[in-house]
């Protein structure tokens, strides 16, 4: 099976980093963990106390 070219990827590919303001762009603009926590104050703490383990079956608590 061939597919066809995906456009919008070949446009990308084409202009993104030759133009001073891609204004069709939808993702995110890239930083560093820290300066994200930054923006937000205590953001560092509450992060370094994350639980990362498996949530109940039914979902958070918090949730239902």
């Amino acid at each position: 099976m061939k597919l066809n070219r995906f456009r919008l990827e070949r446009y990308f590919s084409k202009h993104e980093l030759s133009t001073p303001y891609l204004l069709c762009f939808s993702g995110c603009e890239s930083m560093e963990l820290g300066a994200l926590l930054a923006l937000e104050p205590g953001a560092n703490e509450q992060f370094s106390s994350l639980w990362l383990g498996y949530a109940e079956s039914l979902g958070h608590t918090d949730f239902r």
